[in-house]
């Protein structure tokens, strides 16, 4: 292969680290301020009514 294509799948595979990096972050994160899951809640019930209609 030639240095373009292995850049490509070195990059490739670099955001696919980063990706699952970043998910496990994100999951293992604090649910926050009761607050905040005030708004989401809201959010999210505002959503599913739009998809419903």
């Amino acid at each position: 292969m030639t240095l373009a294509l292995w850049l490509i799948v070195v990059c490739g595979a670099l955001s696919i680290v980063y990706g699952v990096i970043t998910t496990q972050q994100l999951l293992a994160a604090d649910a926050a301020l009761a607050r905040m899951q005030e708004i989401s809640a809201a959010v999210r019930e505002g959503a599913l009514a739009y998809l419903k209609r």
